[in-house]
């Protein structure tokens, strides 16, 4: 829960996509006739995207709070590092949800019966 706080509104749709993704896994994956990596591969680079989104915003939001202090306040050094924290905070989650997902792809590749 800590992530999601730190990570800040780019942390749902992460959460929703890597939700959905397991979803689509579960549901549209297990039918023989789908590719289980190429659709958790999809949802994997989505959700990284949204990560990589939420950083950038992020970092963007670090700048300008930092941009409004003034040149040797000792404060600068502190928003700098807390933000960027917060801001790196989305890539982690878009990456792990990534790695979870091309994970479950990956198991339901190796578990799916081959047509006979």
């Amino acid at each position: 829960m800590e992530l999601i706080h730190q990570a800040g509104w780019a942390s749902y749709p992460i959460l929703i996509t890597f939700f959905a993704g397991l979803g689509a896994l579960v549901t549209i994956g297990r039918w023989r006739e789908t590719r289980p990596a190429v659709l958790a591969a999809c949802f994997a680079v989505t959700c990284v995207a949204m990560g990589a989104l939420g950083m950038a915003t992020g970092q963007r939001k670090v700048a300008d709070a930092v941009s409004r202090l003034p040149p040797f306040d000792p404060r600068r050094v502190e928003y700098v590092s807390v933000g960027t924290m917060e801001a790196s905070t989305c890539l982690l989650l878009g990456g792990g949800a990534g790695v979870l997902l091309m994970a479950a792809g990956g198991a339901l590749v190796l578990l799916k019966r081959r047509p006979e």
